[in-house]
């Protein structure tokens, strides 16, 4: 057992471990819970971004909201492709620049993987305070990441966005 004068030196490193090692085995979970659906869990996000973002986004506009370079998403995009989730397209305005609109069999993915139980199952055992609390001190964390990185906070899209957004939007988003 640490001494505990040197406990308080290793708390924010606990922490940061103990997220890392939380994240990492609910995305196992998750992993295996997409694989019934035939797609990726990367590819699962990636469905929830397109849909949020319209329906008819660019990789540059798919890799700012995720954060990950335009290179990774195209890879990701790409097995898309070839497995019938997502369609390329040419932009009107940009003849070199590639639109990307969901297929019928990406949205019906999309709407079997928008409930994930194993997310549910895990995330659930918190109270409703607890889940507000964890709630909020993750998005500090963010917003702390965010300032440092220079990024535009700005551009994540949380599912109950996606949600709202949805909900009040008068343009269709189901491919036809």
């Amino acid at each position: 057992m640490r001494d505990k004068s040197h406990a308080n030196e290793y708390k924010n490193v606990d922490l940061w471990m103990l997220l890392g090692r939380t994240y990492r085995l609910i995305a196992e979970l998750q992993d295996a819970e997409s694989k019934e659906f035939g797609i990726s869990r990367h590819q699962t996000y990636i469905l929830f971004i397109i849909i949020a973002l319209g329906n008819n986004v660019t990789a540059t506009e798919i890799s700012q909201h995720t954060h990950r370079k335009k290179n990774t998403v195209s890879e990701i995009l790409n097995r898309m492709v070839k497995n019938g989730l997502v369609k390329k397209g040419r932009d009107p305005d940009v003849k070199s620049r590639k639109r990307i609109s969901l297929t019928k069999k990406g949205f019906q993915a999309y709407e079997r993987s928008k409930f994930s139980h194993s997310i549910d199952k895990v995330i659930s055992v918190l109270p409703e305070e607890k889940h507000k609390q964890l709630q909020s001190c993750l998005e500090i964390l963010l917003d702390t990441v965010v300032k440092e990185l220079a990024f535009d906070r700005e551009k994540l899209v949380l599912p109950s966005t996606l949600a709202y957004n949805m909900a009040n939007s008068t343009t269709p988003k189901i491919p036809k």
